[in-house]
């Protein structure tokens, strides 16, 4: 689920919608499993997050203040 989170806010980055929401939730998922289960992926999956929470961030500055 960490490399669906980091693919998807990879694509966000070129079509600046809600995508990166959705990549944010689901970085957010893995992060939570990869702790609780102790597997590899967490530097995806914060990578996935941060990417996420930025590519929204910008969508909602751009569709409101632009």
């Amino acid at each position: 689920m960490a490399i669906w989170g980091f693919v998807i806010a990879c694509v966000a980055l070129f079509v600046f919608g809600f995508l990166g929401a959705l990549a944010a939730a689901f970085s957010g998922q893995a992060l939570k499993a990869i702790r609780r289960t102790g597997e590899r992926g967490k530097g995806l999956a914060i990578a996935g997050m941060c990417l996420g929470i930025f590519d929204f961030i910008f969508f909602l500055v751009g569709r409101f203040f632009l």
